[in-house]
């Protein structure tokens, strides 16, 4: 739900001394709102009298809703199995899958007792995922990847399947949860001041680290997020990205500890859980918001629809009529917060969807800092990602107008060398680069150019932005992604990666079609942008051949790395 970039590395101008190190719950000498925030683990416990709230999710087409009391009580049961396999007291529990009812089981079985979860990204490769579970000592790995032939029945630790069925050769989170009967008058063993997961920067700029998370942070930002938006237990938050992602369970935690109700979902079930649970806030990603206003702009190009875009210029001063018309049908009749992030957003496509009356509200922050940037009900501006959140503090680099920020709040808590938790304050308290590029404004909006990677620095020493230069190039027909490269060359170079559905009669006709797009995109570019090579790959960009990050970014320095060492099989424009 944020800008979720991985930072690089610590600044050095301290800022006011606040610390989450002491104190029954962590907080330390805080402010007081950050002090009245329940230990998780109390927040946990609180479950088990909430029966008017919980959380809804569809099973075989059908809907089931649990209240919070009842998976309190069954996680519980799943708490007493983990105990029953050797899992304690801080321990490693591994989790790999996307969004369910059993995700959320086992994150909330490790809380109480007091083990740390290892949040892992249902798209990671089997492989990859593997090693990570190596690498931080997993005693347990739920995964949804467990069919006979899976890699992931390899694991060097106890295998549950991260479902509901009963499976005679593998035990299964539902399963356990039936079998067991665990005390629900049991109090949480996770301790104020041990961190509750473990989670990875996104690896955009590097390899990902793994990094432990406290609870406090998040609660406290979700408590901002409460009183900024309004939020109250009339509210439904719907939570289409994955739980793996660190501000998703801010959601969830935050939901719990207020009362609001949720709504498991996922990428390809957004749309419909939309209109079936009509929640009132809305998590999304760029990439979302893209899908559904080329969606839009189709069907209101035809039909009886197209009266819809023929009165828009009218309509738009009546958020409310034109939301019912056209936003209502994407997002459900509630919705009054739609946040946005992980990534830019088009300004068009925003500013398209606000004429339509759709509340959405683009946000920043990064993985090891947490919210840096909120736009808000009567501040929000297209274009930014709103004002700095009033805990913490910004400052631009004048060297390289890097933002950085400074927070007593910053999500990383500490290292995790070989699954050992060590904490470690280095992101508290003074200004951190974020490695993104902005300036902010006479009202106090922050605006984002792009990161300090996409600049390409040639042999004379000019640095490229080439950002602008890619936009362009990824809107050439019959490209998926288009990365410019040249690090230390005399002249920019660019790597083209091919849409598999737009089809050629041959390689030379391909090749020139992108050397003719090319050449008429360099004519609007000054002579040092122009890219006067390129290199074609025959298909998109991956998570399994390391271009793409598993939250779907670029990485640039492994396209560099595999794509621009050799020039030879380079095509001149």
């Amino acid at each position: 739900m944020c800008w979720l970039r991985v930072t690089s590395g610590p600044g050095n101008t301290a800022v006011s001394p606040v610390s989450i190190d002491a104190g029954s719950n962590g907080a330390g000498s805080l402010p007081l709102a950050a002090r009245q925030i329940p230990p998780l683990a109390a927040m946990v416990s609180s479950m088990r009298d909430q029966r008017g709230r919980g959380v809804s999710f569809t099973s075989a087409n059908s809907v089931v809703y649990k209240s919070y009391a009842t998976c309190y009580e069954e996680a519980c049961n799943l708490a007493a199995a983990f105990e029953a396999l050797g899992v304690g007291e801080g321990d490693i529990v591994a989790i790999h899958g996307a969004n369910s009812y059993e995700w959320l089981l086992a994150d909330l079985a490790c809380v109480i007792i007091g083990a740390t979860s290892l949040a892992l990204y249902p798209n990671a490769p089997p492989s990859r995922a593997l090693a990570y579970v190596k690498e931080m000592g997993a005693k347990l790995l739920l995964t949804e990847a467990t069919g006979s032939n899976s890699e992931m029945r390899a694991a060097l630790c106890k295998v549950i399947s991260l479902s509901n069925k009963d499976d005679p050769e593998l035990d299964s989170v539902g399963s356990l949860a039936r079998k067991f009967q665990g005390d629900v008058s049991r109090e949480p063993k996770l301790k104020p001041d041990a961190a509750f997961t473990i989670v990875s920067t996104s690896g955009t700029l590097s390899e990902p680290m793994f990094f432990a998370v406290h609870s406090l942070p998040l609660l406290y930002t979700m408590e901002q997020f409460k009183k900024n938006y309004s939020l109250s237990d009339s509210d439904t938050i719907l939570l289409a990205l994955p739980l793996a992602h660190l501000p998703q369970r801010m959601m969830v935690y935050g939901a719990i500890n207020n009362g609001l109700q949720l709504v498991l979902s996922g990428p390809t079930r957004f749309l419909k859980d939309s209109l079936r649970f009509n929640p009132t806030v809305h998590i999304v990603v760029p990439r979302m918001l893209q899908y559904i206003d080329d969606r839009l702009m189709k069907e209101l190009k035809q039909g009886p629809a197209r009266l819809v875009l023929w009165l828009l210029p009218l309509l738009k001063y009546s958020r409310r009529l034109v939301y019912s018309l056209v936003g209502a049908r994407i997002f459900g009749k509630r919705a009054r917060c739609i946040f946005v992030g992980s990534a830019p957003t088009p300004k068009p496509v925003l500013q398209r969807l606000k004429d339509l009356g759709c509340p959405v509200y683009e946000v920043y922050g990064t993985t090891e800092l947490g919210m840096i940037a909120l736009n808000e009900p009567g501040a929000s501006k297209v274009g930014s990602v709103g004002q700095v959140v009033k805990w913490g503090k910004i400052r631009i680099d004048p060297q390289n107008s890097e933002v950085q920020f400074a927070t007593p709040f910053p999500f990383f808590y500490g290292r995790t060398p070989e699954g050992k938790i060590e904490r470690d304050g280095r992101f508290a308290n003074r200004f951190v680069p974020t490695g993104d590029i902005g300036s902010i404004d006479e009202d106090g909006f922050l605006s984002l150019r792009g990161r300090l990677r996409d600049f390409v620095a040639l042999s004379n020493g000019e640095k490229i932005f080439v950002r602008p230069i890619e936009e362009k190039l990824g809107e050439i027909a019959g490209v998926n992604t288009c990365v410019v490269v040249g690090n230390g060359e005399r002249e920019l170079g660019a790597v083209v990666f091919t849409d598999s559905q737009f089809k050629f009669e041959s390689d030379t006709q391909r090749a020139e079609h992108f050397r003719q797009s090319i050449f008429e995109i360099n004519q609007t570019l000054s002579p040092v942008e122009r890219i006067r090579k390129f290199r074609v790959v025959d298909h998109a960009p991956a998570i399994e051949d390391g271009c793409l990050t598993e939250t779907l970014k670029i990485r640039r320095h492994v396209i560099n790395q595999t794509y621009a060492r050799d020039y030879r099989n380079y095509l001149a424009v």
